[in-house]
């Protein structure tokens, strides 16, 4: 393996809901002696960097290092509602100003209104790199890149609220996590949006390249009066409920699922017109001599310029977590991607990686990994809009697309075998496995609180392993005639 990819993949997925180092550490100024219990807590913590241990704790420092003490205690109240979680209120700045945010506890009912609220899908990036922010008037600190997206979805005159697993869940208390994991679908399904933070571009020019070349392949399976699909680029501080997204069609039997593009006053819209090198490309077979070959030449320049530019956007570590299927499948219409200032609408991507594979035939799908990982994201986000359509035909008395809905799904192995084929990754080996769990299966029902597994963080890996061979074989028992023995 090139020994880059292996420096490479060593942090590129820290952002899990199970993570062996903390999202962030508190600075308190505790001179008191821990108690008993806090000091026996300590024992299993790994001693190479300070750890922030569950409620009303104190870790160790490293030796060597500065003789500072940690607490995330007063920051983290018990959750006690079956349905608690908390959430992130941003106070307004500018891009330069420190990071100021309140952290507070909330419900989601799954039977009454939710709190407004965005939950933020990203990756951790390298733990080592940390940044300070304020959070309820204690200093944290947190990771870089988690600080560069709530940096980016600020807002200059208002809060805006959020939820970022890093700082919402206390990554230092496993039944927590197991709780709120279970969570997760709830969590996601009830955002007003999910906002995607790629991170920083090396330059500006970066996502333009990639974007004008997602928008033309999208624009080649648009009607006559459809409108071009857009990218847009903006600091999202006039009116950031806005939606952004694009008609987004998943077949011709089908309803569009679709918003209106808006755009603050203060926004750059780029609309784009087809790219003459993509859409000289057609899904259409011909027999006329030398075509073969005239789509070969073609294949060739996009490879040479536009390909190209989809290769830093699909090459992005976000594309590799496992947990961004479940974060993007269960995401609204108005989910968007953003990329340093440039943002696009998920619903523009997941139609224009349907296009990429259909020309899986002319194009090097092997340098564009993570367009296969879009692939399947996008596959689950609409079936999953096609569930939310089903809910409510149901409702009107419509109940046989339910059964057919339910006949389409994979099975939870076949969901589990196609992330490992295509090497999604998570930093703690069992989130390959309860990254998962949110999404509805043959077996499971996620949104009736029926989980093909109880995520417990107490359990090692090949006590995961187990419990999911438990499963297959309990399965199977069921399915056949013959008795257990």
């Amino acid at each position: 393996m090139n020994p880059a990819a292996l420096r490479h993949d060593s942090y590129i997925c820290m952002h899990d809901y199970n993570f062996t180092s903390p999202p962030f550490t508190r600075e308190v100024h505790n001179r008191s002696a821990p108690r008993a219990e806090q000091f026996q807590a300590t024992q299993n913590a790994p001693m190479t960097a300070p750890v922030a241990l569950g409620p009303c704790s104190t870790s160790f420092p490293t030796p060597g290092a500065k003789s500072t003490r940690q607490s995330s205690g007063e920051l983290y109240q018990l959750l006690t509602h079956p349905n608690s979680i908390r959430l992130l209120e941003i106070q307004p700045g500018t891009l330069t100003e420190p990071i100021h945010c309140r952290l507070f506890v909330s419900h989601l009912d799954r039977h009454s209104p939710s709190p407004s609220y965005e939950a933020i899908s990203y990756v951790w990036g390298s733990p080592d790199i940390r940044e300070s922010v304020k959070c309820n008037e204690a200093t944290i600190r947190i990771t870089s890149n988690l600080a560069a997206a709530l940096r980016r979805f600020r807002l200059p005159t208002e809060p805006r609220v959020v939820w970022a697993d890093g700082i919402c869940i206390n990554q230092a208390d496993d039944s927590e996590k197991g709780h709120q994991v279970r969570l997760m679908r709830l969590i996601y399904k009830r955002a007003a949006r999910v906002l995607v933070w790629l991170g920083q571009p090396s330059n500006d020019e970066q996502p333009r390249a990639a974007f004008n070349a997602l928008c033309a392949l999208v624009n080649q399976t648009l009607a006559p009066n459809d409108p071009p699909a857009t990218w847009d680029e903006q600091d999202d501080t006039s009116d950031h409920l806005h939606l952004l997204s694009s008609s987004s069609r998943i077949n011709s039997d089908d309803s569009l699922f679709s918003a209106t593009t808006t755009a603050s006053s203060t926004s750059s819209i780029s609309s784009i017109s087809s790219l003459s090198s993509l859409s000289s490309l057609s899904l259409t077979s011909t027999t006329e001599a030398g075509s073969q070959d005239r789509a070969k030449q073609r294949s060739s320049a996009i490879l040479a310029d536009r390909w190209a530019a989809l290769a830093p956007f699909f090459g992005l570590a976000w594309f590799r977590r496992v947990w961004v299927i479940q974060e993007v499948a269960l995401s609204s219409a108005a989910t968007a991607l953003h990329w340093g200032r440039a943002r696009i609408a998920w619903a523009l991507v997941a139609r224009a990686t349907d296009r990429i594979v259909a020309l899986k035939h002319r194009l090097p799908l092997h340098r564009l990994p993570g367009a296969l990982h879009a692939h399947l994201m996008g596959d689950l986000w609409q079936a999953e809009q096609r569930r939310n359509v089903v809910v409510v035909e149901e409702g009107k008395g419509e109940g046989e697309k339910g059964e057919k809905e339910e006949e389409e799904r994979m099975t939870f192995d076949e969901l589990h075998a196609k992330t490992i084929a295509l090497s999604f990754v998570a930093s703690d080996p069992r989130d390959r496995v309860y990254g998962l769990l949110g999404i509805p299966t043959r077996e499971t029902e996620p949104d009736e609180g029926l989980l093909y597994l109880e995520p417990d963080y107490g359990v090692n890996l090949v006590g995961v392993h187990v419990r999911l061979l438990q499963k297959r074989r309990m399965l199977l028992l069921e399915n056949s005639n013959t008795p257990s023995l």
